[in-house]
């Protein structure tokens, strides 16, 4: 059975950890702590075989024929083929929407309404955490606020009819739940790695986040300049740029957008959303 990555491991026993010294502190100083000595060290580095790898085309091409982008047999059996389109849902646009704005899980889970914009004629998606206490989002960290320019795919699928059949104020994908505040990404990890599961490209280095790997690529694959990547996918910006400037605008932002392709991935077999009102 494949087991935890080290990663994994590491967050799970630095919590215990956190409990033994918190224990120790309050309760008994002589309390032996024996989790500490097993927190594996951070696998920073390795080799380049060891980290999460992107999807294929091939394995792309599976994932986006599997029944919620083709046709289910209803929305609770949403992994079984039948006649019921999914496109007003979340389970049908976080995946295209990692795919061609290389959003984060959560950053898509957590949408609004408003936070789909246009400026200068362009659309975009706005990540942020606007109102943090209210509507409780969080993002990773400062460099993950950014807008992404709308990829022409997702308008060409419906997104923006989809954005505008949405009530104001109101979440993008309330068919996808929100965990608290500790746990907010866990129904819908747990939700879309079945999803991997059943298109048959889920694997110990091809998990969820190997859309944004797959993403990535897509980038350097169409020539795209690496600092509006890193901009695009809310990286930490690297030496002298994190210094210097507020970063691409929007118009050079949409011109990298707009040259993404994904060769030999072919979503023409998609409905686009139609309004269901």
């Amino acid at each position: 059975m494949q087991g935890l990555s080290v990663e994994s491991v590491r967050q799970v026993l630095t919590a215990a950890n956190i409990v033994f010294g918190w224990a120790r502190a309050e309760y008994d100083i002589g309390l032996q702590n024996i989790v500490q000595p097993m927190i594996p060290r951070p696998s920073v580095g390795g080799s380049r075989n060891s980290k999460r790898q992107g999807f294929t085309s091939s394995e792309l091409q599976k994932l986006f024929r599997s029944p919620v982008f083709v046709g289910v047999e209803s929305e609770a059996a949403w992994f079984r083929p039948g006649k019921v389109h999914m496109q007003h849902t979340g389970r049908f646009w976080v995946p295209l929407l990692a795919l061609y704005a290389g959003a984060r899980l959560m950053e898509a889970v957590q949408l609004l309404q408003q936070d789909v914009g246009h400026e200068h004629d362009v659309w975009y998606v706005d990540i942020n955490r606007d109102d943090e206490e209210q509507t409780g989002k969080r993002v990773k960290n400062d460099s993950s606020i950014r807008r992404i320019p709308v990829h022409p795919t997702l308008i060409n699928l419906g997104f923006l009819d989809f954005v505008g059949s949405v009530p104001a104020g109101q979440r993008l994908f309330p068919d996808i739940e929100i965990g608290p505040a500790t746990q907010r990404h866990r129904q819908a990890s747990k939700m879309f790695n079945k999803l991997l599961s059943v298109a048959g490209i889920k694997g110990p280095k091809k998990v969820w986040h190997s859309l944004r790997h797959s993403f990535e690529q897509a980038c350097r694959d169409s020539g795209v300049d690496s600092a509006i990547m890193d901009q695009l996918q809310g990286h930490v910006q690297k030496g002298m740029r994190g210094v210097y400037g507020e970063g691409y605008g929007l118009p050079a932002l949409s011109s990298a957008i707009q040259s993404i392709r994904y060769k030999s991935v072919d979503l023409s077999h998609i409905q686009p959303f139609a309004n269901r009102r």
